[in-house]
């Protein structure tokens, strides 16, 4: 007699992700105060910078009526939209709302995200009480997320850092957490950084108003490399003197003299100490908000090594390592 043995199916590979939920909407590149066609929406610029209306079809992309929604929409309240399939975000604060007919015309300001590209994108609405501001998620008057789970809230710097930009934020009942792409730091500056001899001890005189520093030796920096191009780095605190503090080199003005434009701290300041050749160099610390799992961190910065000898960049995460590319050589 035969016999029927069940072997149960292993677990299969995991599917694709499927579309986000919410009200979709399919994005039109026209820019023009008209009704912008069933299930789609329109900018009145291509920049979502330089955008003061949306122009949104009462009906979905996929034939529901939005009509009774719209019609609770407030000023104040915040629009986030989101790629159905993808990562592109945006979220705008809205300013004023208009029904024309067959479509609303919105008044938006830019909060934060990225410009559209043609294809499908989910809305989802805030109301102005949803949605109050505040400084960053360090600020006193900030409610408890595990008291407020789901609260919305608005932050005009995601992390304190001084380039730090707005966004939306929302409890999932212990935390707050980013939604969409946030810009923790925007410098766009240039920093160029030289490193004097080692051994030395250093003080500083007030010019004009502004701090000369003077070695107890030569400290092995020119003008042809510093004048004007480069600053030296401060890696220990001292009286008048912040941590990574960056004093720019007006003048090399001799081997033991150095001029820059860093403004006179005041009083009595301490010794200097100016990081040496050989020694780490934090350049720009900075915070992040709470991560979600899956976050990524997108680092955006050139580094170009001159002079002699050998330089190293590395890029910590909490203390550790997360970027540590070869020994860049000139």
């Amino acid at each position: 007699m035969p016999r029927f043995i069940y072997i149960p199916p292993g677990a299969g590979a995991a599917g694709p992700a499927g579309p986000k939920s919410g009200p979709p909407f399919t994005f039109s590149t026209s820019l023009t105060d008209a009704n912008p066609g069933i299930g789609k929406f329109q900018l009145s610029a291509a920049d979502i910078n330089g955008a003061d209306f949306l122009y949104i079809h009462t009906t979905t992309n996929d034939g529901y009526d939005m009509t009774e929604d719209f019609n609770v929409y407030e000023v104040g309240g915040r629009l986030y939209f989101e790629q159905s399939v993808g990562n592109k975000r945006a979220t705008f604060q809205i300013t004023s709302i208009e029904f024309k007919t067959t479509y609303w015309k919105i008044g938006i300001i830019r909060i934060s995200g990225v410009n559209f590209i043609v294809g499908s994108y989910v809305l989802t609405y805030f109301d102005a009480a949803e949605t109050r501001t505040y400084e960053n998620l360090s600020d006193p008057d900030l409610p408890e997320a595990g008291a407020n789970p789901g609260m919305a809230i608005i932050l005009n710097n995601v992390s304190g850092n001084p380039g730090g930009q707005k966004c939306l934020a929302v409890s999932d009942g212990t935390v707050y957490g980013v939604i969409g792409r946030a810009v923790l730091e925007h410098d766009n500056e240039t920093h160029a950084l030289v490193f004097p001899n080692t051994g030395l001890a250093w003080t500083a005189s007030n010019v004009g108003g502004l701090v000369k520093l003077t070695s107890s030796a030569a400290h092995g920096l020119t003008g042809g490399m510093c004048d004007g191009k480069a600053s030296l780095h401060i890696g220990t605190a001292s009286t008048g003197f912040g941590l990574y503090d960056l004093l720019p080199i007006t003048t090399v003005i001799s081997t033991t003299e150095i001029q820059t434009s860093f403004p006179w701290p005041g009083g009595t300041p301490a010794n200097p100490l100016i990081t040496e050749v050989g020694v780490t160099a934090q350049l720009k610390p900075t915070k992040t908000p709470p991560l979600k799992a899956n976050s990524r961190i997108i680092i955006d910065a050139n580094y170009i090594a001159s002079g002699s000898n050998q330089k190293t960049v590395i890029v910590k995460l909490g203390g550790n390592d997360i970027f540590t590319p070869s020994v860049i050589t000139t």
